[in-house]
C-alpha cells in the first residue's frame, strides 16, 4: 500500500514537472535563505568567541606593595574562577613597553617612572558577557592591593548588543522564511489536489478512505521539501566551503558541521509535510 502511494505522488509530481521544478527551486531558495541566516547567527557567535580570546582586564597595584606581596596577588588572581591566565607587570616592565612604542626620546623629561605595577587578567571565553564581566571587575577591585581594575565595558557591551540582536533578528528572519515555506506548500498540495478532483472522485465512489486518498499529498509534500531540501542544501555546502577557503574561518555550530547539509533536507521533509497537513486539513472530501 505504501509503495502504491508513494509512486502515485511521484508520477502526479512527474505529470507537472516543469511547474514543479519551480516550486521546488522557490523553495530551495527559502530553505538556503534559512541555513545562511542561521549560519550567519553562530557564525557571528564564533567570531565575537574569536575577538574575545585575547580580552582581559588590568588590575593596577597600590605603589609600594612588596615584590612579593605581588607575586601572591598575582597566584590568587589565577585561582578565580573565570580567568584563563594572568602576567604581572612591573612597574619597570610598563615603562620598558611604553618606551619600545612611543620610544625613548618621548620619555627622556621624566624624572621617575610614573607607571604603576599591573596584573593583566585573561578572561576564559565562557566569561566574557557583559554581567560576568562587570561582577568580576568589581570583585577584583575590592581585594587588598588592587587600587583599580580597567577593562573595555563600552566594547563588551557592544559586543554583547550586536550579538543579542543579530541573534533575534536572524531568529525572526528564520521564523518567517520558514512559515512562507509552508505556506507556498500548502497552496502547492491544494492546487495539485483540485487537479485531480476527478481522480479523486472516481476513488471516493469507490469506497476509498479518506486516509488512503489524502497519503499521495502528504508524500508529495515530502517530495518537495527532500527534492528543495536538496537543492538547498547543495547550495549551502558551496557556500561554507567558500567562506571556509577564502578566509579560512569554521563555524562552530551545536551539532557536528558536516550534518548541516541533511538537517537542511530534514527541515524541508518536515516542512513539506506540515505544508501538506494545513493544506489536507482545509480541504473537505
Amino acid at each position: 500500500m505504501f509503495i502504491y502511494h508513494v509512486r502515485t505522488a511521484w508520477l502526479s509530481l512527474a505529470r507537472n514537472a516543469g511547474i514543479n521544478l519551480l516550486t521546488v527551486f522557490s523553495l530551495a531558495v527559502g530553505l538556503s535563505l534559512v541555513a545562511i541566516t542561521v549560519l550567519s547567527v553562530f557564525g557571528l557567535h564564533t567570531a565575537v568567541k574569536e575577538w574575545t580570546s585575547g580580552f582581559g582586564m588590568v588590575a593596577y597595584l597600590a605603589e609600594g606593595l612588596p615584590t612579593k606581596g605581588q607575586e601572591a596577588l598575582r597566584d590568587r588572581l589565577s585561582r578565580e574562577p573565570g580567568i584563563r591566565s594572568v602576567e604581572l607587570v612591573s612597574a619597570e616592565d610598563a615603562l620598558r613597553e611604553l618606551e619600545g612604542a612611543l620610544g625613548k626620546e618621548m620619555l627622556q623629561g621624566l624624572e621617575a617612572n610614573p607607571l604603576p605595577a599591573s596584573i593583566r587578567i585573561f578572561l576564559s571565553p565562557g566569561n566574557l558577557d557583559v554581567a560576568r564581566v562587570k561582577e568580576l571587575a568589581g570583585r577584583l577591585a575590592g581585594m587588598d592591593g588592587i587600587v583599580e581594575v580597567e577593562y573595555g565595558q563600552k566594547w563588551v557591551e557592544r559586543m554583547a548588543v550586536a550579538a543579542r540582536q543579530f541573534g533575534l533578528a536572524g531568529s525572526a528572519l528564520g521564523l518567517s522564511l520558514g512559515i512562507g515555506i509552508i505556506f507556498i506548500l500548502s497552496n502547492t498540495i491544494k492546487i495539485l489536489f483540485y487537479r485531480r478532483a476527478q481522480e479523486i472522485d472516481i476513488l471516493k465512489l469507490l469506497g476509498a478512505t479518506q486516509g488512503f486518498i489524502r497519503a499521495p499529498f502528504l508524500i508529495e509534500g515530502v517530495f518537495f521539501g527532500i527534492l528543495s531540501g536538496g537543492v538547498a542544501a547543495l547550495g549551502t555546502f558551496l557556500a561554507r566551503n567558500w567562506v571556509s577557503g577564502k578566509f579560512g574561518f569554521v563555524i562552530e555550530t551545536p551539532w557536528p558541521l558536516q550534518f548541516t547539509e541533511p538537517l537542511i533536507v530534514l527541515v524541508g521533509a518536515v516542512l513539506g509535510l506540515a505544508g501538506s497537513f494545513i493544506a489536507l486539513g482545509r480541504i473537505r472530501l
